[in-house]
């Protein structure tokens, strides 16, 4: 089984999506279910942007620790591990 990135998975629920409200528009006696579906379907994605979220944020703590041990940086500062807003103090 092929392992999907969470914005393949994103992609595939979003296209999923647009199917059902095409069919909806199409079909009203079947409107009801759709529109159930496509509120589940919402619910999925944003879940998976919620997953997405998180293993972004562990991917940027890796590589931020990756990078400061390349250049001979204590990583283990926890000042080090925030991010940089990228204002004046």
């Amino acid at each position: 089984m092929i392992d999907l990135t969470a914005t393949d998975r994103v992609n595939a629920h979003l296209k999923m999506i647009a199917e059902w409200e095409q069919s909806a528009k199409r079909r009203p006696e079947r409107r009801a279910d759709l529109l159930r579906q496509i509120a589940r379907g919402h619910a999925t994605v944003a879940g998976l942007c919620g997953e997405a979220a998180i293993e972004h944020e562990r991917l940027r703590e890796e590589a931020l620790r990756e990078s400061r041990a390349l250049k001979g940086v204590d990583i283990d500062t926890p000042e080090l591990l925030r991010p940089d807003d990228g204002g004046e103090s």
